[in-house]
């Protein structure tokens, strides 16, 4: 089932065409899902920010494929030595929260034409005694960095 998004009207050319995103909500190392997670997907651009969707996951730790716009996929077939200046993708940031847990997020997540971008985000238990500073994961890299 995709989810339903309203999103303004193309704020930023090339975007005339849709990508996807879907998440999943683990707790660390992935050993058991994270149900009722609260999942923001914002567009990352610095002029223009706003916020796509904002889900919350199932029981199974993931929210419904969610549409959002994207530049045309003929960009992606163009050497990326051309001097269009112009991403074959366009970047999100997602934010996951939940009571008990560190907020996480991942940023410049790329989103191509036609494509579903799967991101599973792993969620830090709140020990006792502990603040909830968040856990940032930059860039796709899957590499996380305490805040």
């Amino acid at each position: 089932m995709d989810g339903a998004v309203s999103f303004p009207e193309n704020p930023i050319e090339p975007f005339t065409e849709t990508g996807y995103i879907r998440v999943y909500v683990t707790t660390a190392g992935g050993g058991l899902t994270v149900e009722n997670a609260l999942v923001t997907i914002r567009i990352a651009i610095s002029e223009y920010s706003s916020v796509c969707a904002t889900l919350t996951t199932d029981e199974s730790g993931k929210i419904p494929r969610v549409e959002v716009p994207a530049p045309p996929r003929t960009l992606s077939l163009t050497p990326s030595d051309t001097p269009t200046g112009k991403n074959p993708y366009s970047l999100y940031n997602i934010e996951v929260t939940k009571d008990g847990y560190y907020p996480a997020s991942v940023h410049g997540a790329q989103v191509f034409s036609g494509i579903t971008s799967i991101l599973k985000v792993d969620l830090v238990p709140i020990m006792e005694g502990e603040s909830s500073d968040g856990l940032t994961v930059m860039g796709n890299t899957g590499v996380g960095e305490g805040k």
